[in-house]
């Protein structure tokens, strides 16, 4: 957990944070030597906070803010939020940076570490508790079980909001794209765990869920954002 603190007056505003962060998906190595303030623009009086996962598709967001820096060179927004809004506009249009396919990449991997490190774990978990009150389990009765499990979990994952930004049209882009790979790394993940056509097709809907829904940001699979400084066109700090 990320803790960061702005204090702002009318003349300036100072910002602090820890330096813990966390590599790695599902509960990786957590070390103590992280920066999570850096300067955004070095002709305004700019600094941007991060939080959550310390790289974006392999690359540490402390190297995207220089490149962005250096991108922007001498040009100044009249307003905080849209430094913001253009640091938002240049991640999401780097290819160069964040091509395609390591986009690709990253979205597999994220299906594959909830598919092995949160589903599978669990339902082992389940299938010992079980067979500690029978001797054995017949092929149905792991089906049966399975089935409950991936209803909950979907069941969960639907009540978390949608992330900002997650239209119907997003949504159904990264349905169009992604959903050729869930079957595939089930497949691979489950191997050959007997399953019924219905809980499969729960299998993909959680998985549209988790990548489109805050439920990332609670499994560390997500980067917050905030920027602060003081406004070309008004002599006060905020933050936004």
């Amino acid at each position: 957990m990320t803790a960061e603190i702005a204090i702002l007056n009318s003349n300036a505003v100072a910002l602090a944070a820890d330096s813990a962060v966390t590599v790695g998906r599902e509960g990786g190595k957590v070390y103590a030597s992280a920066d999570k303030l850096f300067q955004m623009s070095t002709n305004a009086p700019v600094g941007i906070m991060l939080y959550g996962q310390s790289t974006f598709l392999g690359i540490p967001w402390e190297t995207v803010v220089k490149c962005y820096r250096s991108e922007l060179r001498n040009k100044t927004f009249p307003k905080l939020s849209d430094y913001l809004k253009d640091f938002i506009r240049y991640v999401k249009k780097s290819k160069q940076m964040f091509p395609r396919e390591h986009q690709r990449d990253d979205v597999r991997g994220i299906i594959a570490g909830f598919f092995r490190s949160f589903l599978l774990k669990k339902f082992k978990d389940i299938v010992t508790l079980e067979s500690d009150r029978n001797t054995e389990m017949t092929d149905v009765q792991v089906k049966r079980l399975f089935a409950d499990l991936v209803r909950t979990e979907l069941k969960a994952t639907k009540k978390y909001p949608k992330l900002q930004g997650m239209s119907t049209g997003v949504i159904d882009s990264i349905k169009k794209e992604y959903g050729r790979y869930i079957s595939t790394i089930r497949s691979e993940v489950f191997e050959n765990l007997p399953m019924t056509r219905t809980t499969q097709r729960h299998l993909k809907e959680i998985i549209f869920e988790l990548i489109t829904s805050e439920r990332l940001q609670e499994r560390g699979l997500s980067t917050g954002v905030s920027c602060s400084g003081i406004r070309r066109k008004r002599a006060f700090s905020e933050i936004s």
